[in-house]
């Protein structure tokens, strides 16, 4: 599983490693690209725990370099902490995951879960609900590669369909014609 970005407060990766425990999957592996305040912490957690063998940090890579660690993953994990206004967000690395053609494990609330959801493109886990990502990480690992394939595949096609750029201004135009209409100029 491929995590890139920054690692803090919001990502809650230390959930990860209860959720790790908790699934039983030895041949479970976390790829996490990237630095932050938290990565120490992390790191540190990760060796209280004895799982030195199924975490490996890159720490800070060029933007250029992204792409290619997270080719190596099977899925990429997308958390966001339980808060009212992130729940209202969608995380503009969900565009950038949804890119790289990989299915997604959203560990998040609200309009992020839901774009995964209504795009086919990977298993939701509840925020901040270790078991909840444990059940999602058991899931992931019994797709086979061609389902694993297709998801990825989802998330690049509802990513090309609905942030292309023409599709974005028509649909603005249209929206402020609409209001226009109802409100008068």
């Amino acid at each position: 599983i491929g995590f890139a970005g920054n690692i803090g407060k919001a990502q809650n990766l230390e959930k990860t490693i209860e959720a790790t425990k908790l699934c039983g999957i030895d041949s479970l592996k976390w790829l996490i690209v990237g630095d932050g305040p938290d990565l120490d912490l992390l790191k540190t957690l990760v060796e209280e725990h004895n799982l030195e063998d199924q975490y490996r940090f890159t720490g800070w890579v060029n933007g250029g370099q992204v792409y290619t660690y997270l080719s190596l993953a099977d899925a990429l994990f997308l958390p966001l902490m339980d808060q009212e206004v992130l729940n209202l967000t969608v995380p503009a690395k969900l565009q950038t995951y949804m890119n790289a053609a990989k299915p997604i494990l959203a560990f998040m609330n609200g309009a992020g879960a839901d774009m995964v959801t209504e795009a086919d493109c990977g298993v939701t886990a509840t925020a901040e609900d270790t078991a909840s990502l444990a059940t999602a990480l058991q899931r992931t690992s019994e797709f086979t590669p061609e389902q694993l394939k297709t998801m990825g595949e989802n998330g690049k096609r509802y990513c090309t369909e609905q942030f292309n750029k023409d599709k974005l201004i028509n649909d603005l135009v249209q929206y402020i014609s609409r209001a226009i209409r109802e409100y008068g100029a």
